[in-house]
């Protein structure tokens, strides 16, 4: 019994030491991403994105062109601009008829 004892207290200690042991760090170097550059020359404007995970998160959220068709994003349009012009009005009323 004894030496169960003692055998179960040194496999303890060894796992303790093994595990607390320090570990090898790998130093990964990440690619340095390009800047993302959008232009239009008739317009003649230039945005120029300097972000490290702007192309990630693109790729991530982005959906392809011709995704949402004409009628729907016309009608999102519609209703964004609905909704600035109504808190563009309110504001210079004072107080929105909505919470009267």
């Amino acid at each position: 019994m004894k030496l169960l004892k003692q055998f179960c207290t040194l496999l303890i200690v060894g796992l303790l030491v093994s595990a607390c042991g320090a570990h090898s760090i790998e130093n990964k170097k990440s690619k340095k991403e390009a800047p993302v550059r959008i232009a239009n020359d008739s317009l003649a404007y230039e945005i120029i994105i300097i972000d490290p995970g702007f192309t990630a998160y693109l790729n991530a959220v982005a959906l392809p062109e011709g995704y949402y068709n004409q009628r729907y994003l016309e009608a999102r349009n519609r209703d964004k601009m609905g909704y600035y012009l109504e808190s563009k009005s309110s504001k210079s009323e004072g107080i929105s008829s909505r919470y009267l």
